[in-house]
């Protein structure tokens, strides 16, 4: 981050941490020392909870297969093979943490941060749909931490493009970043906190709240990341703004309509 965006303030904090991205998005981007960096490896990975995939989600997945030709690896997960993974590589505490995730969007949030610290490489949510294969190696040739910045506008009670109003009122918007998708090199140390961060959370909450954001997802990434940024002088992480281009999410999937939506669920008390 450059002098001009404030390190004051305590990314706990849903309003300082809104507008510290604000104001890095401000900024113009400096260009990155790439080219002493190793590429993030070619793994992609994805998550859906049950072993039996739906048709539709099934279609945003194989639009993914195009990779392979230029060298990915390719693994989607279901509940029983990310608990193995989880088993394999860490102790104990994460997988209780694991086994307390409530909702499939929770073990998925919970999941990609675990493989993602051991093996790096690219995770995209199960729903998004690959338009610009060409736009992902180099992605992963820049061997940053990637994460792409997102904006609810509270007045209109929508989500805008970041870019477009950080500038504009800063009250009326909260600026915080989307853990889909995620470009990682292993054992990034913002990634690993983001891990520490969430299984502590998870097993304090013991199987008991909903917040998903908080405990698991968006939140408790771009805490991290910004935490991150206020104590490190290394530019060591990108934002991402053309992911809506490169792979939009696909809204209209039959499950969005039930309470494997975790936002339906979050609403009400739809069974999980």
């Amino acid at each position: 981050m450059t002098e001009s965006v404030s390190n004051s303030g305590d990314a706990a904090d849903v309003n300082f941490r809104s507008h510290y991205l604000r104001s890095a998005l401000l900024e113009p981007e400096v260009e990155t020392r790439s080219s002493s960096r190793e590429s993030i490896p070619l793994q992609l990975i994805a998550y859906w909870d049950e072993s039996a995939i739906p048709s539709d989600v099934r279609h945003c997945l194989d639009s993914w297969l195009v990779l392979e030709r230029l060298g990915f690896e390719r693994q989607v997960f279901d509940r029983k093979q990310a608990r193995a993974f989880i088993a394999q590589n860490f102790d104990g505490t994460h997988l209780l943490a694991f086994d307390s995730c409530i909702h499939p969007a929770m073990r998925s949030d919970y999941f990609r941060l675990c493989y993602l610290q051991i093996n790096g490489g690219l995770y995209v949510d199960a729903d998004d749909e690959l338009k610009v294969p060409e736009a992902i190696l180099p992605l992963m040739r820049a061997g940053l931490l990637q994460l792409q910045p997102l904006c609810y506008q509270l007045s209109t009670d929508s989500m805008v493009v970041p870019a477009d109003y950080a500038g504009d009122a800063a009250d009326d918007f909260i600026f915080y970043l989307a853990n889909d998708p995620i470009f990682a090199p292993a054992n990034h140390p913002v990634i690993g906190a983001a891990l520490t961060q969430a299984t502590a959370r998870l097993l304090a909450a013991a199987g008991t709240s909903r917040d998903i954001q908080w405990l698991s997802g968006p939140g408790n990434l771009t805490e991290v990341l910004v935490r991150h940024a206020q104590l490190t002088s290394d530019l060591d992480f990108k934002f991402l703004h053309s992911w809506v281009q490169i792979a939009p999410g696909d809204w209209t999937l039959e499950y969005r309509k039930d309470a494997r939506n975790w936002r339906l669920w979050i609403d009400g008390d739809l069974p999980r």
